[in-house]
Parts: C-alpha cells; sequence; structure tokens
C-alpha cells in the first residue's frame, strides 16, 4: 500500500509540474485553493453541470450519472469509515467483534455497501445496454467495476456466513475479501481510482491559477 500511494502522489506531482510548464507558474498557489476545490469534489458539482450532450437513448446514460457517482463516491467512503472505526474499537479500545447488526458502524457500513452494489448495477446495465453512447468500454472500465462489487459482496457474504455461524464457509470468503481489498487498493494508481488523483489535481491547479488571472 505504501508503495502504490508513492506511485499516485508520484504521478500526481509529475502531472502537476506537467501542468505548469504547459500553463506558466502555479497560480495563486494549490494550498490557497484546497478548500474550493474539496467543497465541489464532494459536491460533485460538475457532474451535476454536466449538459454539453444530450442524453443517451435510455435513462441510464446521464440522466442517473450524477447520483449514481455520489451514491459511489460516499459508499465507498462508509465503507472506508466503517473499517477504520472497527479498527480502532478492537485496537484501541478492545471493543471486539462480532457486533450487533443495529450498531451505528455496522448500519453505516451496511447502508454504504448496498449504495455501492445499487449505483454499479446501474453503471453496469449503462455500458451493457447503452454502449453506443456511453462509449466504449475498455478492460480497465470493467475491471475496476468488477473489483469493487466483487470486494462489497465479498464482504456481505462474510457477514452473513459469520451469521449462519459456518466458520468452514466464513474464513475462506473473509480471506477472498482481504485478496480483493488488497487488489483494490493497491490498484490505485493504476485504475480508474487514478482519476482521485488526476482529476483533483486538475481542479487544485485551476483554482490556485483564478486569483492570479482574475489579478491580471
Amino acid at each position: 500500500m505504501a508503495l502504490a500511494m508513492l506511485g499516485a502522489l508520484g504521478g500526481g506531482v509529475r502531472y502537476w509540474r506537467a501542468m505548469s510548464r504547459q500553463m506558466g507558474g502555479d497560480g495563486g498557489g494549490p494550498r490557497r485553493a484546497l478548500v474550493p476545490t474539496v467543497v465541489p469534489v464532494l459536491r460533485h458539482r460538475k457532474f451535476s453541470e454536466c449538459s454539453s450532450h444530450a442524453p443517451g437513448s435510455r435513462a441510464t446514460h446521464k440522466a442517473h450519472l450524477h447520483r449514481t457517482h455520489l451514491a459511489v463516491f460516499y459508499g465507498f467512503l462508509g465503507l472506508v469509515v466503517t473499517t477504520t472505526s472497527v479498527g480502532i474499537g478492537i485496537y484501541a479500545f478492545g471493543y471486539l467483534t462480532p457486533w450487533p447488526l443495529w450498531h451505528p458502524v455496522k448500519l453505516l457500513g451496511n447502508a454504504s455497501g448496498l449504495a455501492v452494489i445499487a449505483a454499479l448495477a446501474v453503471f453496469a446495465w449503462r455500458r451493457l445496454a447503452d454502449g453506443e453512447r456511453a462509449g466504449k468500454s475498455t478492460y480497465s472500465d470493467w475491471l475496476f467495476l468488477a473489483i469493487l462489487l466483487l470486494t462489497t459482496l465479498t464482504g456481505f457474504l462474510s457477514q452473513a456466513l459469520r451469521l449462519a455461524d459456518l466458520p468452514r464457509l466464513a474464513y475462506p470468503m473473509y480471506v477472498a475479501h482481504l485478496v480483493l481489498i488488497f487488489v483494490l487498493l493497491v490498484y490505485i494508481p493504476y485504475s480508474k481510482f487514478a482519476h482521485l488523483v488526476y482529476r483533483t489535481a486538475a481542479m487544485l491547479y485551476t483554482a490556485s491559477r483564478a486569483p492570479a488571472a482574475e489579478a491580471r
């Protein structure tokens, strides 16, 4: 994971330098543009403003793009918060699992997982049913969708098998879940997850140049 994060950071730095060479200078500086960049990312404002092309022949083409991307984005964040909270509860406070299904952290994890699965189903349907307008689907497109979907599904199956008290099935399923998490995170610099790095860097660079452009 450390090597993957270093790879993502190195790619982001090279991208920033390439933009600086092309556009000339860093504008007003990235630190003062951080908040104006993060807020639109959290709101996905650019998705809601995307109306330059007419919707596809099916409603799944662009009508749901903003909401489904929000569902994946916040669903994944919810799963990360859930995993982090469980780790803190176990290792910092000795609050051992299993936690009850009505525990707030467990509710957050299950709701987030369902949101991710529902959104991925819409994305997959859009690519299959309206592929001509949605654009060509590549290996990296399907790899990302498949790994994220399998990661979420194996998480639910691990929980279900544990509740059913079937350790001979639960433990192998949990191992598969952990391997998929590893693949998902290690591929961050090389999969569609990379747009978290490059898109954010591009938006931050644009926002940092805005004060300098207004001054001129």
